[in-house]
C-alpha cells in the first residue's frame, strides 16, 4: 500500500511599509512519502517592488528535501 500524498499551497502578500507597495505571490506544492517521514518540496515567488524599490522584480525557485527518522 503507497503512502504518498500531494498538497499545494498559494501564497500572495503585501508589505506596505514601504514607498512602494512590496507585492508578492508564491506558489508550492509538497510531496510526503511514507506518511510523513520523506517530505520533497518546491515553491516559486514572484514578487514585485522588491523591498519598495518601484519597478523592480525579483523571481525565487526552491527545492527542498526533508528526511524524518
Amino acid at each position: 500500500m503507497r503512502k504518498e500524498s500531494v498538497c499545494g499551497t498559494l501564497l500572495p502578500f503585501e508589505e506596505l511599509e514601504y514607498a512602494s507597495i512590496w507585492t508578492g505571490t508564491t506558489v508550492g506544492v509538497n510531496w510526503f512519502v511514507r506518511k510523513y517521514a520523506i517530505r520533497f518540496s518546491a515553491n516559486y515567488s514572484l514578487n514585485n517592488n522588491v523591498n519598495g524599490v518601484t519597478d523592480t522584480y525579483e523571481n525565487v525557485g526552491r527545492i527542498q528535501a526533508q528526511f524524518a527518522w
